[in-house]
């Protein structure tokens, strides 16, 4: 409410109620009519709550910012750990693959070096330690691609989650803003009511 219609509403009350002063015809017709007193209120009161309620919708779209970047630097990070955990597991797999087929070649070499082997045992040999060596390169394929898949479905999860989340933390701040605005609209309209009473009353 303004000053001038607050002013107003308190010389009427402060006229009316005090005793201090008897109307009279005159005075009377000189104050303004009460609907007229009603209807600026409610339209100063409308001009308030579309202020307030800009002002809302700002203060609601900072805020739903400033929570979506953290809540996308806190699903960032958690990715990234996931993944690092995912590449480590992958180079597990590896090293525990290499050790076994790497002993398995390491065999054959010795067997090549230190044991007296005909043409054809020798061929058997190479060709044993050409299928580890192939064996190796195959799993080292399917260890990176099972790798990439799985950072692929990572990320398909991290983004849905996060729009979900999203969606739930500015339904939070659209609910909160409705009710700000709510308490807001019915302060006002408690000021009117009592504004109107006393003017009515005061005719």
């Amino acid at each position: 409410m303004g000053m001038k219609n607050r002013l107003l509403v308190l010389c009427l009350i402060t006229i009316f109620l005090s005793g201090s002063l008897v109307l009279t015809e005159d005075n009377k017709a000189a104050l303004p009519e009460p609907e007229t007193v009603i209807e600026a209120l409610l339209m100063e009161q409308e001009e308030e709550l579309k202020k307030y309620a800009l002002e809302l919708k700002q203060a609601g779209e900072e805020l739903f910012a400033e929570k979506l970047g953290e809540l996308r630097r806190a699903h960032m990070q958690a990715m990234h750990d996931e993944a690092k955990r995912l590449r480590f597991q992958a180079e597990d797999k590896l090293k525990e693959l290499e050790a076994k087929l790497g002993g398995d070649m390491l065999r054959q070499q010795l067997q090549l070096m230190l044991v007296t082997l005909d043409e054809d045992q020798r061929q058997a040999r190479l060709k044993v330690m050409e299928q580890l060596q192939g064996e190796l390169a195959a799993a080292q394929v399917d260890l990176e691609a099972e790798l990439q898949e799985q950072l692929l479905q990572l990320e398909a999860e991290y983004e849905a989650r996060s729009q979900g989340e999203a969606a739930r933390l500015l339904a939070e701040v659209e609910q909160a803003l409705e009710e700000e605005l709510a308490d807001f609209r019915r302060s006002l309209f408690q000021d009117l009511a009592r504004s109107s009473r006393s003017a009515l009353a005061n005719r």
